[in-house]
């Protein structure tokens, strides 16, 4: 099923995804180590991580739906 009306939409919604999964991932790690780093442990990075996952479930669980 397409998720956009053209195909110059459906590029624009794929290069968006693209960048902010992008970003996501370069940016998680530096994120990690600061946050362990500033704790000493690795509860509060990973506890970050899960805080993050969160909406991403409910963002993806959105998108994979067909449109009525």
């Amino acid at each position: 099923m397409k998720r956009g009306r053209d195909h110059e939409h459906v590029a624009a919604l794929s290069a968006f995804a693209q960048t902010g999964g992008y970003l996501l991932a370069a940016t998680g790690p530096v994120a990690a180590s600061v946050l362990h780093t500033a704790t000493g442990a690795w509860t509060v990075p990973l506890l970050a991580l899960t805080g993050a996952l969160a909406p991403s479930l409910v963002a993806s669980l959105r998108a994979g739906h067909d449109k009525r």
